[in-house]
């Protein structure tokens, strides 16, 4: 049994031994704190140059979290049929008119929106062979909420996630793509959230 022990030991050190530990950097351009105490959460599309699928799993991702923060008030935009503003007005940016016209034809208090980019992808997930110089993936996610009534963007958080490896980076095996980055860092935004939100 003592072997086994050991075996798996020296095995969980090879691995870690041959992993490229990504890097994370939080920028916030507001107050760190969400409040889901009330109000009705609108979760618009994530704004990405990802593959349907993709983006598909980041938006299930992304709902399952808020979900759990403010239960059944939250609502993704797919799902809901407006009269008054057609689905392409709704943009990362949101301009106020749009805001302004949420108001006052829908019962939304706050609307998350989200933007994935993939700034440097010279990476692999599984790296058959180093690279023969300094490389590098890079993706940063943006989260940003705006309370809808008073068209103010009320929480902003750019999470940045990178992994870099240099020509004598021999031993590494598992490195990062700037798509599974993206995943990284939208996974670390929320956690952020659920860490610093107010909830019931």
């Amino acid at each position: 049994m003592r072997i086994f022990q050991i075996t798996g030991l020296l095995l969980i050190i090879v691995v870690i031994s041959s992993c490229a530990i990504p890097n994370y950097q939080h920028i916030f351009e507001s107050s760190k704190v969400l409040d889901f105490r009330s109000g009705k959460w609108l979760v618009n599309n994530i704004e990405a140059d990802l593959p349907w699928k993709s983006k598909k799993a980041l938006t299930d991702n992304l709902l399952k979290e808020l979900n759990d923060f403010r239960g059944d008030s939250v609502y993704f935009i797919d799902n809901i049929l407006f009269k008054y503003i057609v689905p392409s007005r709704f943009q990362f940016d949101m301009s106020l008119e749009v805001l302004e016209l949420l108001n006052s034809t829908t019962d939304f208090d706050y609307l998350i929106s989200i933007k994935a980019i993939k700034n440097r992808n010279e990476l692999s997930d599984i790296m058959l062979s180093s690279p023969m110089t300094y490389s590098k993936s890079e993706s940063e996610v943006w989260i940003v909420v705006y309370e809808i009534k008073s068209g103010f963007k009320i929480y902003s958080h750019r999470i940045i996630a990178s992994v870099a490896l240099g020509g004598n980076d021999d031993d590494i095996i598992f490195a990062k793509s700037a798509h599974s980055l993206v995943f990284d860092a939208l996974r670390k935004g929320l956690k952020k959230i659920k860490k610093n939100s107010i909830r019931n």
